[in-house]
């Protein structure tokens, strides 16, 4: 996996990504209309060399993860893939005993015991970050 230094840190992330967005439907609405096509969607990017996967727990509602949640049981299932998963919390739900709800929250719905990188989608200027 070929990695890039992320921002003016010395963490890396992976040069490549997939973004989830629209993927199980827009912002806090679920469609479920196409899940097979998402799932093999995100299962060829991986394949394909898209090691980092991009989403939210807005999307979809919090289906979108669900979705990579899916998708990664299947690569698990066919063979041995690394994949970064990258997740992000909604900007209304900056207060810290939000941000602790929906990480748990979003790791459960990607099945996860951890996320490599846990992202503010945009701040929000109603909570200070320092709460954050």
């Amino acid at each position: 996996m070929r990695y890039t230094r992320l921002g003016k840190t010395d963490e890396s992330v992976p040069l490549i990504g997939f973004g989830t967005w629209r993927l199980g439907g827009g912002w806090w609405s679920e469609d479920r209309s196409q899940d097979e096509r998402a799932i093999e969607a995100i299962v060829l990017a991986v394949k394909k060399g898209c090691w980092l996967i991009d989403t939210a727990e807005a999307y979809g509602g919090g289906h979108t993860e669900e979705l990579v949640c899916s998708a990664l049981r299947r690569l698990r299932s066919e063979g041995d893939y690394e994949v970064f998963v990258a997740t992000k919390v909604a900007p209304e739900h900056l207060h810290y005993d939000d941000v602790i709800r929906s990480c748990e929250a979003s790791l459960k719905r990607l099945g996860l015991k951890q996320v490599d990188l846990y992202q503010v989608h945009w701040p929000n200027e109603r909570i200070d970050i320092a709460e954050t």
